[in-house]
């Protein structure tokens, strides 16, 4: 057999984990495929609930099947699982006044991803250098790789590889802002999940208010 979930035992092991991102009444029982020779299960996207009697049944959706890692992956491509997120290697120098540059990768939600660079300016008191990682926030609308290019702004403070940043795009240039206009960013002790490790990558020290524009790639 060429799939992953060769068992049942194998099935349900990954069944649980999907449960545990989409709730367990969006995944279907454990099936078996003679014509792939392996075991799956169903998820389904945007399902309407019908229960009678405490029984849960799925209707209005006949489901994705999922057999094997690159089932889940797309499915989660498609239904939004992924966390937005950005990592990026910089380094800022302000002192009054000063400037900062960074070149780094953007993923939204879908599992799309770009390479992007940032420069910008501001004022503040900093010096840093080393990697820069957090999470992306959406507001009303969701964030895609694209959205990331533009003018944005971000202000934080730190010492050593401790400390946070909080940021997002200023579409309008209004330049004074606590968070972005259609998404926010957080790193260092504001975000949350795997990429802040890269934050400990990193020396820095003081603060800043910094105004930038970044290109996707």
């Amino acid at each position: 057999p060429d799939g992953l979930y060769e068992t049942e035992k194998q099935a349900n092991k990954a069944k649980s984990k999907v449960e545990k991102d989409l709730g367990a009444h969006n995944v279907g029982s454990i099936s078996y495929d003679e014509d792939r020779n392996e075991y799956g299960f169903k998820v389904f996207k945007d399902p309407t609930i019908q229960m009678e009697d405490g029984v849960v049944t799925v209707i209005g959706d006949r489901g994705t099947s999922v057999f094997n890692k690159k089932d889940v992956h797309g499915f989660k491509s498609a239904n939004g699982l992924h966390k937005a997120s950005y990592w990026s290697l910089s380094a800022s120098f302000v002192f009054g006044g000063g400037g900062s540059f960074a070149v780094g990768r953007v993923s939204d939600k879908y599992g799309e991803s770009a390479w992007f660079s940032t420069i910008g300016g501001g004022v503040g008191l900093e010096l840093g250098v080393g990697f820069d990682a957090g999470e992306i926030l959406e507001h009303d609308q969701d964030f895609r790789v694209g959205d990331f290019q533009g003018y944005g702004i971000n202000y934080g403070a730190g010492i050593g590889p401790l400390g946070f940043r909080i940021g997002g795009n200023d579409i309008n240039q209004r330049k004074l802002l606590y968070k972005g206009d259609t998404y926010t960013t957080v790193s260092g002790a504001a975000s949350s999940g795997p990429p802040k490790l890269l934050n400990a990558l990193k020396f820095k020290i003081g603060g800043s208010f910094l105004w930038n524009e970044t290109t996707t790639y």
